[in-house]
């Protein structure tokens, strides 16, 4: 792995944490309706996800690598439909504005990361589960799997090339990615919820 392509993934890293801080804002401010609590996280999220896509690593011309896959399907499964679905809709405007040859898939990644992360939440609960980790880790990389079926729809003659070259690594990090920044705001939800609970 290259310089480039490291720099890349810390710099991806380091805006999911953001996730964290998005939470935090808007337990604080309080809202007349979850609605606008909703409305106020998709837009902060959507924010973090085009900073994500900005520190993309550039495989070719039109064609990126980031972690916007793990901002969508974890906020599909924290923060819910509507902010999840906020930010997904953003992420596919700036992904259609870049442009070129990898923006189809692109945009089927970032769905594909939607449609997995409300499935997940509705079908598989992980508050204060035991295995919740092997759960949420499992659920990683069904949708890094997905990812990498994506790539299908490149042109014939980089398919092969770009598997090979992003298939191990995002098999091996992603899906770690996915349950360490679910458990993380998890945490971080019961944590204040036992707050609030104990104060009552």
């Amino acid at each position: 792995m290259n310089r480039t392509i490291t720099l890349a993934m810390i710099n991806n890293a380091a805006l999911l944490l953001a996730l964290s801080i998005i939470y935090s804002i808007g337990y604080t401010i309080r809202f007349r309706h979850k609605k606008g609590l909703d409305l106020f996280n998709g837009l902060l999220i959507s924010l973090v996800g085009i900073a994500i896509m900005s520190f993309s690593y550039a495989h070719a011309e039109g064609l990126e690598f980031d972690t916007r896959s793990i901002l969508i399907c974890v906020t599909a499964v924290v923060f819910g439909a509507i902010p999840a679905s906020i930010a997904a809709g953003m992420t596919i405007i700036y992904r259609l504005i870049i442009g070129g040859m990898g923006t189809l898939t692109g945009c089927t990644v970032i769905i594909v990361s939607l449609v997995l992360g409300l499935f997940f939440k509705r079908f598989f609960s992980v508050k204060r589960s035991k295995f919740r980790w092997l759960k949420l880790y499992g659920f990683g990389i069904v949708v890094h799997l997905g990812m990498l079926a994506c790539m299908l729809l490149l042109p014939r003659h980089e398919i092969r090339e770009i598997l090979l070259q992003i298939s191990l690594p995002v098999l091996a990090v992603y899906p770690v990615g996915v349950a360490l920044l679910a458990l993380l705001l998890l945490r971080q939800i019961e944590f204040n919820e036992a707050l609030a609970n104990v104060s009552e």
